[in-house]
């Protein structure tokens, strides 16, 4: 009888690729790791890709599909691209923000205001600068 035991991080082991979705409050949202690895987000946390890559392999992660109802807009903000380096990728951020439904400006007192209500109903106040 024989037994073979690995250790270490020889080539062709394979490593997974992910991280964290922040903000999302819609649905549909779909990440894409090197423009084929699709991975389905329905909430905030952590994900983690399904196709492991070996060591060497670079990484691409890109928003395939903006989430819907409300509509948002995520973006990876960090380390969404790299090189697999004999470990594990669990550091990529996406964060996703809810678009204004409607955004109205005023002249007072000779300044410029912008005034923007969202879907929570709270409405935000710009001075705009010229």
């Amino acid at each position: 009888m024989a037994i073979l035991a690995s250790c270490g991080t020889s080539p062709g082991y394979s490593y997974t690729v992910g991280g964290t979705v922040d903000g999302l409050v819609g649905s549909g949202l779909v990440l894409q790791n090197n423009g084929g690895d699709d991975k389905p987000i329905s909430a905030d946390g952590y994900f983690t890709f399904t196709t492991p890559l070996t060591d060497g392999a670079a990484y691409n992660i890109t928003v395939k599909t903006q989430p819907a109802s409300p509509a948002q807009s995520c973006r990876v903000v960090s380390n969404g691209t790299g090189t697999i380096n004999s470990n594990y990728v669990g550091n990529v951020v996406v964060s996703c923000m809810t678009s204004p439904t409607s955004i109205a400006f005023s002249v007072e007192s000779g300044n410029e205001f912008a005034y923007v209500a969202n879907d929570d109903s709270t409405i935000l106040t710009y001075l705009i600068d010229l």
